[in-house]
């Protein structure tokens, strides 16, 4: 697994944009989560997804399947900063098949997929100047 925090601001979003396109397929189940107060961002993931029960009080769940609609909104999605957060998506949290996307995208985590090590390594030297990236084994590959 590759684990990715962006360390500093200012950046832009087109490395993770040429990140997730890598992962995000058609047809893979997707989770989104959301703050309570997030209305428009809960309302644009309800159009691929429902709401879940959870216990999680200070937000939502929504589960689904990706389209090529959602992808592309995803991969076109302009990077927004606000008092606390750099958003480089409009989710909180997005988790799809290999690739989980947390704290608006500025904490990525992905399965190593060999057919994809090339072009994720020319992404990761060119945000190493800003971002902290360690590599983990799983368990059962120890």
């Amino acid at each position: 697994m590759i684990a990715i925090q962006i360390t500093e601001k200012g950046h832009g979003n087109q490395w993770w944009k040429e990140l997730l396109s890598l992962y995000l397929k058609e047809g893979e189940p997707f989770e989104i989560h959301c703050w309570k107060n997030e209305k428009e961002e809960i309302a644009s993931a309800l159009q691929y997804g429902t709401l879940e029960e959870t216990n999680w009080e200070y937000g939502e769940v929504i589960k689904g399947m990706l389209t090529a609609e959602l992808i592309r909104e995803l991969l076109e999605w302009k990077c927004t900063e606000d008092n606390v957060y750099e958003k480089l998506t409009p989710y909180f949290t997005l988790q799809a098949g290999n690739v989980c996307s947390e704290h608006y995208g500025t904490e990525i985590y992905l399965e190593q997929e060999p057919e994809k090590e090339e072009k994720i390594q020319q992404i990761l030297d060119r945000i190493s100047a800003y971002a902290s990236i360690s590599e983990y084994q799983k368990e059962q590959d120890r």
